[in-house]
């Protein structure tokens, strides 16, 4: 009921900014002003009228908008995943104050409190596992569909990390999709069909609410990438892993946003973005199993004794595997791309349905083109 509340009230506040706000402005500016005749034949706009009413529109505007993003971020699930998947890419169809919101909530998730997420905890793992656990009740992260706590494994002190998944989520998925549905109805966005993106985005929700497929994921990445040592995959402790709690060993590492990193040398940025393309690299062309989720959280960095850096990788709820022939075609795209060869690329596009072959010679070529930039250095 809670929930069906708090979606009714970002509804609510997203309807008002969506059409009072700009009618409100398009009103007055439509209105006469009792100076308009003045100002005209002086060749002067009543710009001070206008600024007045501006700001206290922009205020109320600007107080919507964080209401809206402590709403939906509080919402949590998958309302708050698919909003951070539509945040990534917002800002080149949606207006900038709503572009705005979208980027807000996709840094600022609060923590749901420890109560509830102590029942999940003691639901899944019952008295006699809790009982060798030592669990910190601050949580060491949030996101969208769940949040991490630190606990210490007994006897023997090992430090764990537990991701516990958030009561109900699972139930919300089809509810959260018709409400963001319907906000992004809203906006009368057209020639943008947003179907296939929640589509997508409910498969992929599906699959990142088992953690058990998760912990499965992690161990296949550990042991892919088990002899280099510039990557850390945390190891998964199944004794304690179930459908909805994943426990990995804790790997004490900085963020990406940390001050650590932004002190670092610009050989060292480098060195780490040598590391993100070339894990990026392997996991497509070498493996044909990608982790699909790869945003900044999902990544920490670990300094070595002798000042070298290696790569933490977090999170493989969001892992894609890929057929053969689908890969077949991509590298076919894009070895016609780096080989500036058009027909190449094309036949390859349409393998894997970026273009059909009745499509206009024009659009092939403007495909053709924008893949070549991404390819360029």
């Amino acid at each position: 009921m809670l929930r069906g509340y708090s979606l009714a009230k970002w509804s609510a506040i997203a309807g008002f900014n969506l059409a009072v706000v700009p009618a409100a402005k398009k009103l007055f500016k439509s209105t006469p002003d009792k100076n308009e005749s003045t100002a005209n034949q002086t060749g002067l706009e009543n710009q001070g009228d206008q600024e007045s009413f501006d700001a206290p529109l922009l205020q109320m505007l600007e107080k919507n908008l964080y209401s809206l993003a402590r709403e939906l971020g509080a919402l949590k699930g998958s309302a708050l995943k698919i909003g951070q998947m539509i945040a990534l890419y917002s800002e080149h169809f949606l207006p900038p104050e709503i572009n705005d919101v979208l980027s807000r909530f996709y840094k600022d998730s609060p923590p749901i409190k420890w109560s509830t997420m102590e029942k999940v905890i003691r639901t899944e793992l019952g008295n006699e596992r809790l009982s060798r656990l030592k669990i910190e009740p601050t949580s060491i992260g949030s996101a969208s569909l769940g949040q991490a706590y630190r606990a210490t494994l007994m006897p023997n002190q090992k430090a764990i990390c537990l991701k516990v998944q958030y009561p109900g989520i699972d139930k919300a998925i089809d509810t959260d999709i018709s409400f963001l549905k319907f906000t992004l109805r809203a906006l009368n966005l057209r020639g943008i069909d947003f179907n296939p993106v929640f589509a997508e985005a409910k498969s992929m929700l599906l699959q990142e609410l088992d953690y058990l497929q998760e912990a499965d994921s992690t161990e296949l990445f550990g042991d892919l990438l088990k002899t280099d040592s510039r990557y850390i995959v945390p190891k998964v402790i199944r004794e304690f892993s179930t459908k909805k709690i994943i426990a990995t060993e804790f790997i004490d590492a900085d963020n990406l946003s940390s001050d650590l990193i932004n002190e670092f040398t610009y050989k060292e940025r480098n060195e780490l973005a040598i590391l993100a393309l070339e894990l990026f690299f392997r996991e497509f062309f070498e493996w044909g199993v990608m982790q699909t989720d790869p945003h900044f959280g999902n990544y920490k960095v670990k300094r070595t004794q002798n000042q070298s850096n290696q790569l933490v990788l977090l999170d493989f709820g969001a892992t894609r595997r890929f057929n053969k022939d689908f890969l077949a075609a991509y590298y076919r795209m894009f070895l016609g791309a780096y080989s500036e060869s058009i027909d190449e690329f094309i036949c390859g596009a349409e393998a894997i349905g970026l273009t059909k072959m009745e499509s206009p010679k024009e659009d092939k070529k403007l495909l053709f083109d924008l893949s070549q930039l991404i390819l360029e250095p």
